[in-house]
């Protein structure tokens, strides 16, 4: 703590016990409480807790401490976007407008490469119009920044606390500078606030300025960010509301953990401040407590080799502050109990998954966190020879068990648990069976004795599955199935697990009944040879799978009755005359009945006759749709017109078709032939005639909307008429058009092109055969001449740089805008009616006319006005120090001194007046300080000393004791 800041301390208690607060006495509050959260509780041995100190200010109601605040201003170049730079303008204005300025003085750096100062003030009015002098342009220079409010702070009052409040956008030249300066600051008693200006789409837990920011501020309660500069005036009205409401000063937070715990290594850096850490002791220093909690986060975990059990979380942990008169307090945070655990086993895997019911078999049980003395149960029954190989490995010896499926559960010592399935197994046993021999196609009943039968079992004779009525373990009521052959075959049975039996020669099968086919007779006994015909089949001892053939020619069955009777559909045959049926049941036997059935040859086919079309000519190009009638037309006929096929799209019956008319080789008449699949042809003699088609008529234009725009074209019209067609020109007087859209034959839509001359033209429209239309003057070309109705803002600094936005009327892209006869970029090309230019450095102060231009020689005027630069106050001198700090009051020095003078306004150039010997500096740093030596061979005595600024304003003076 700095010496003023102990004396200031001991004028408020004396002040407050001589005049006491209209609250209550302030040894009688607590302004600082705190309690402590840990997370998870209970904890695992092998994990970790985070400790969360809560640290809650509570101010004292109507005590305002007097604040010296410096706000550290961001104006390198980085601040124009996003509005960044006017927005800190602005809201900082805002900030002097709200500051009680009968209790607070504000000062102000601004830093880019270079950094200006403007010392601790209570007038409002001039804090604001530096604000407003500040300009924008160069880099972060964040540390020198810091180092000047330091320096405007070494002077702050007795009484009051110094603040800095620091904005910024960019990462610091030098990170470690800016943290270094930040810390020493801090060192200083300084209170530091900081406010990140982030893009609006920036990730602020990721943002390089922002977690720099985060780390210098006293607390993170002192640290702000805003995206996009949006809510930036509440930031500083927060601040502002904040200065001077401190709950404690110079606070000290000492937590140190119980000695079975360890803190756990960079836990503790996302805290803001970060705890110096000695051993299990963490401090935190805090130059003030304001109005809120304060979260303060740290991880513990238990040491190795120590036991689990509840133990305390910290030994010591208090809480030291100054309160508003300057007393010293304390508080003492209440401990906590933490219950520390193993983790609960977890099984992964048994192997083998399955065991013998009689048990005695070894398994492996896989997992974590298995601990000496665990038991492992089958169900309900302890497995013997438990062995923990380490604590993911255990093998034990199954006890026995019931067939099936069974938890196995390890138990730790500590009775926490896990479990995995297991099963319990054992092969069938066949003791007897009822009835072993029966007839081949099944259908009775027996019964299987034996043991360790499951429900579900599944019984199978041979390769046939029978029908199971499962009535106990020991007990099997079967339905015999069908066989596949007669004579001894085997018993299988299967377990749902898996486990099975087979006897082999268990079951003998009766041969079976045989019955031979016999076809009798069919119906009816004739057809034609196209096929179709539905017969039925007549006969005795026919099976559902029967076999049918015609001649030799497999033929599937399409119906069947009973042993008696089928039906059949008699395929398609290629000779007239009788073939043989015959039928083939599944057990081989055969009966045919010979020449069942005739095949009848159809009568001749005639050829085709055309009598009518109805249409009769059309145009070359063909595609035209007719329909033919006549006789004999069979499906699959096809058609000619000429010599040229035509495209047969609908049979219809033996009368009538449809055809499509193909492209016709010459104008003139054609004949129209018809031929049948069987070849045979009939024709209609010059049916068809190729005329030609009607010449397309001219296009019109009926109207042209609008018909008429500026010479530099560009705008979009349309064009009414008839008969246009796709592919079509638009020239205005000789010059293409660009066709943007055909619509339709009766509109277009296009882009005109520039003009050399004024009025009106022709405008001539052409379709692809050539033919075309010209409206005379159909479009008039006119002039547009801009306007300017306002510029935004209408004056600006001589050095030139500003934005300002020119509204009016008749922009076009291209045009130039020149102020004052020198061109001013156009930066930005909005639409026909704003632009926004960038302004040249001026030549003198005053209003110059700005003229715009567009492409087409036309032009608009108006003026700006170029302001005057302030005037540059004369220098003024604060204090001399020595290198050691000391200020310079009645102290002798001697000649070859050096001596530091801070002051203000001193510009790159001044001179040093000691006692009449003007000295150059050794160093000029900045408008506030410069280095220089005391000449020799002065006058012994008091000598005055001055500074003298290039321009010959000359500072106030301060004396020195000169000894030779």
């Amino acid at each position: 703590m700095s010496k003023i800041w102990k004396i200031s301390s001991v004028l408020v208690l004396i002040i407050g016990i001589l005049f006491p607060f209209s609250t209550t006495n302030a040894a009688a509050t607590n302004y600082v409480t705190a309690n402590r959260t840990v997370t998870p509780s209970p904890l695992l041995s092998n994990g970790e807790a985070e400790v969360t100190l809560n640290i809650t200010g509570t101010p004292p109601v109507n005590v305002v401490k007097p604040n010296d605040v410096v706000l550290i201003m961001d104006k390198s170049g980085s601040m124009q976007t996003d509005n960044r730079f006017k927005a800190m303008i602005d809201a900082s204005k805002s900030f002097v407008d709200l500051i009680d300025f009968t209790k607070h003085q504000v000062g102000v750096v601004d830093f880019s490469s270079t950094t200006s100062t403007f010392g601790l003030n209570t007038d409002p009015n001039s804090v604001k119009n530096y604000i407003d002098s500040i300009a924008m342009g160069g880099s972060t220079n964040t540390g020198e920044a810091i180092n000047q409010a330091i320096n405007l702070l070494s002077n702050h009052r007795t009484d009051a606390q110094p603040v800095i409040v620091l904005l910024t956008d960019g990462q610091a030249n030098s990170y470690d500078e800016a943290k270094q300066a930040a810390q020493a600051a801090k060192d200083a008693g300084i209170v530091f606030y900081t406010i990140a200006l982030l893009g609006p789409n920036e990730d602020p837990l990721t943002s390089a300025p922002n977690l720099l920011l985060g780390e210098m501020a006293t607390t993170q309660q002192h640290h702000h960010f805003v995206l996009g500069s949006v809510g930036l005036a509440d930031v500083y009205k927060a601040i502002v509301q904040e200065i001077g409401l401190a709950s404690a000063y110079d606070v000290e937070i000492t937590e140190t953990v119980s000695p079975q715990f360890e803190i756990v290594p960079g836990s503790y850096n996302s805290s803001i401040p970060q705890p110096t850490v000695t051993g299990n002791t963490l401090k935190w220093n805090i130059q003030e407590l304001k109005n809120n909690t304060l979260q303060l986060k740290y991880k513990i975990r238990l040491k190795q080799g120590q036991q689990v059990g509840t133990y305390s979380v910290a030994n010591y942990s208090t809480i030291t502050y100054k309160d508003y008169a300057g007393s010293n307090r304390a508080y003492t945070i209440e401990n906590s109990n933490l219950q520390v655990k193993h983790p609960a086993p977890i099984v992964t895997s048994i192997d083998p998954t399955k065991g013998k019911a009689q048990g005695g078999e070894t398994v492996t049980i896989k997992g974590d966190f298995f601990r000496p003395g665990v038991k492992v149960l089958f169900g309900s029954n302890e497995g013997t020879n438990v062995n923990v190989l380490d604590q993911n490995t255990i093998t034990v010896t199954t006890p026995p068990g019931n067939q099936g499926n069974v938890d196995v559960t390890v138990k730790n010592d500590d009775n926490q648990s896990a479990k995995i399935n297991f099963a319990y197994f054992a092969d069938p046993e066949f003791t007897s069976i009822t009835v072993n021999k029966g007839p081949f196609l099944g259908e009775n009943s027996t019964i299987i004795y034996g043991k360790y039968f499951m429900p579900g079992i599944k019984v199978m004779f041979g390769s046939n599955k029978a029908e199971v009525n499962y009535i106990n373990s020991t007990q099997l009521n079967i339905k015999v199935p069908a066989a596949t052959v007669e004579g001894l075959t085997s018993i299988s049975l299967e377990n749902p697990d898996g486990t099975h039996l087979t006897l082999n020669d268990a079951y003998t099968y009766d041969p079976p009944i045989k019955t031979d086919v016999q076809l009798d007779s069919i119906s009816p006994a004739e057809g034609p040879l196209s096929g179709g015909t539905i017969v039925t089949l007549t006969g005795k001892n026919i099976d559902q799978n029967v076999k049918v053939y015609v001649g030799t020619q497999l033929i599937p069955l399409n119906m069947y009755y009973s042993k008696i009777g089928a039906r059949i559909i008699m395929p398609a045959s290629t000779i007239a005359g009788s073939v043989d049926i015959t039928l083939e049941n599944p057990d081989g036997t055969r009966s045919t009945l010979t020449n069942a059935f005739t095949y009848i040859a159809p009568p001749p086919a005639k050829a085709p006759v055309i009598t009518s079309i109805s249409q009769i000519e059309g145009y070359l190009i063909g595609g035209d749709i007719i329909y033919v009638n006549g006789e004999n037309f069979v499906s699959g006929i096809t058609a000619k017109l000429g010599n040229v096929n035509a495209q047969v799209l609908n049979f219809y019956n033996d009368k009538q078709i449809r055809i499509k008319v193909p492209t016709g080789a010459q104008l003139g008449s054609v004949d129209l032939t018809l031929t049948n699949p069987d070849a045979q042809s009939g024709s209609l003699a010059n049916a068809y005639t190729y005329i030609e088609p009607p010449k397309p008529p001219a296009p019109t234009i009926t109207a042209i909307t609008p018909n008429n725009g500026t010479k530099i074209g560009g705008d979009i019209i349309n064009i009414d008429g008839t008969n246009f067609v796709n592919g079509l020109t638009v020239k205005f007087n000789g010059v293409d058009a660009k066709i943007l859209n055909y619509y339709s034959a009766t509109k277009i839509r296009i882009q005109v092109p520039a003009s050399s001359i004024i009025g009106a033209v022709d405008v001539t429209l052409t379709n692809p055969d050539g033919q075309s239309v010209t409206l005379s003057q159909g479009y008039t070309y006119t002039v547009a001449q801009p306007t300017i109705t306002s510029l935004t803002p209408n004056n600006g600094a001589l050095a030139g740089g500003e934005l300002i936005y020119l509204n009016g009327t008749n922009f076009f892209s291209g045009l130039t805008v020149t102020v004052g006869g020198k061109n001013a970029p156009v930066v930005n090309f909005y639409s026909s009616s704003s632009i926004r230019i960038q302004i040249p450095a001026g030549t003198s102060a005053g209003t110059v006319p700005v003229v715009l231009t567009n492409p087409d020689g036309t032009t608009a005027t108006t003026s700006y006005t170029y302001n005057a630069p302030p005037a540059i106050p004369a220098p003024t001198i604060t204090n001399l120090t020595l290198s050691t700090g000391t200020i310079i009051t009645s102290q002798q020095v001697q000649g070859g001194t050096i001596i530091y003078l801070n002051g203000k306004d001193m510009v790159s150039g001044v001179k040093v007046d000691v006692g009449g010997t003007i000295v150059t500096p050794l160093n000029f740093y900045n408008s506030t300080s410069i280095r220089f030596r005391v000449p020799y061979s002065l006058p012994a005595g008091t000598t005055n000393i001055k500074i003298i600024n290039p321009d010959n304003q000359i500072s106030n003076v301060v004396a020195i004791n000169y000894i030779p």
